[in-house]
C-alpha cells in the first residue's frame, strides 16, 4: 500500500521540482482538504483500521486523479480523448454485464455476484401458494 502511495505521489513530487509548484489552485483545495482530513481522522479512530486505512488510501488515489486531470496541459485533447475512451469503457462494461445466453440458467463470470446477492435476498410470497 506504501508503495502504491509513493508511486502516485511520484509525479507531484517531479512537478514541484520542475515547475516549482505542486499543482495548479482549484476551488476544490478547501474541500478536498477538509475531506482528506475527516476521512483521516475517522481512519485513526475506527476500529477496523486497516479496512479504514485502505478506503482512505483509495480515496488519495481518487484525489490524485483529479489533481492529475486538472494539471494536464492539453485540456481541450483531454476532454476529446477521455470522452471517447469512457464511452468505450462504457459501452465495454455493459456488454461484458449483459454478455451470456440466459441471464436465468447461466450467468456470467461478470454479472454473477448479481445471482448471488439475489439469491440471499428474502423471497416474496407468490399469489396462490
Amino acid at each position: 500500500m506504501v508503495a502504491g502511495l509513493a508511486v502516485a505521489l511520484l509525479p507531484f513530487a517531479l512537478r514541484l521540482w520542475q515547475y516549482r509548484r505542486l499543482t495548479q489552485r482549484t476551488p476544490f483545495d478547501l474541500p478536498i482538504m477538509l475531506l482528506l482530513a475527516g476521512a483521516g481522522l475517522g481512519a485513526w479512530v475506527s476500529p477496523k483500521g486497516e479496512a479504514s486505512l485502505e478506503s482512505w488510501l483509495s480515496l488519495v488515489a481518487i484525489i490524485c486523479l483529479y489533481y492529475t486531470l486538472v494539471n494536464y496541459p492539453r485540456p481541450r485533447l483531454l476532454i476529446k480523448w477521455g470522452s471517447v475512451a469512457g464511452l468505450l469503457i462504457a459501452c465495454a462494461i455493459i456488454v461484458f454485464t449483459f454478455s451470456g445466453s440466459s441471464y436465468v440458467s447461466s450467468p456470467n463470470w461478470v454479472n454473477s455476484w448479481l445471482f448471488d446477492v439475489g439469491a440471499s435476498l428474502p423471497s416474496l410470497p407468490q399469489p396462490g401458494n
